[in-house]
C-alpha cells in the first residue's frame, strides 16, 4: 500500500512539472518581462487602484509578486515558488508549502494575458482593501523586439 501511493504521489509531480515546463515554454515566463494588472478602487478619489506586478525568475520556477496602491509610497514585495496544478494553471507558494497565495490561468487565445486570484493578504491590501477574495487581469508588459 505504502508502495503504492508512493507511486501515485511521483507520478503528480512528475505531471505537475511537465505542466510547468509547458507554461513556462508556451508563455515564455522566461522573459525579462513583468505581468502587470489593476483593480479599480474609490479609497482616497475616484481614480485610486491596487496594482499587482508579477516578475518570474529562476527560469519561471521562482517569481516577486509586488502590491501597491496608486495614492501611497512604498509596496509589499513577496517572493514566492511558482508551480503547476493542471494544464494552463500556476499557482504561487511560499517556499515548503504547497497552500496556493496566488492562482494564475493562461489562456491560449492570448499569450500575453492571464487571470490571477487571491485572498486579501499583503499588509496593502488588509490597510485599504475591503474584499476579501481578489482577481485582476494581467497584462505582460512586453519588450520591444519580443513578439
Amino acid at each position: 500500500m505504502k508502495r503504492l501511493l508512493s507511486l501515485l504521489v511521483m507520478s503528480l509531480m512528475l505531471a505537475s512539472c511537465s505542466y510547468l515546463e509547458e507554461i513556462k515554454n508556451e508563455y515564455h515566463l522566461d522573459w525579462a518581462s513583468p505581468w502587470s494588472g489593476k483593480i479599480r478602487y474609490e479609497i482616497v478619489t475616484g481614480n485610486d487602484y491596487l496594482k499587482k506586478s508579477i516578475r518570474f525568475i529562476n527560469g519561471g520556477t521562482r517569481c516577486n509578486v509586488f502590491t501597491s496602491v496608486s495614492f501611497a509610497d512604498g509596496l509589499d514585495k513577496e517572493i514566492l515558488e511558482v508551480t503547476s496544478n493542471g494544464p494552463n494553471r500556476l499557482i504561487l507558494t511560499e517556499k515548503g508549502s504547497n497552500k496556493a497565495i496566488y492562482k494564475l490561468y493562461f489562456s491560449k487565445d492570448d499569450i500575453h494575458t492571464c487571470e490571477m486570484t487571491w485572498d486579501n493578504h499583503t499588509a496593502t491590501e488588509k490597510q485599504y482593501i475591503p474584499d476579501k477574495s481578489l482577481s485582476a487581469t494581467l497584462n505582460r508588459n512586453i519588450p520591444v523586439g519580443k513578439h
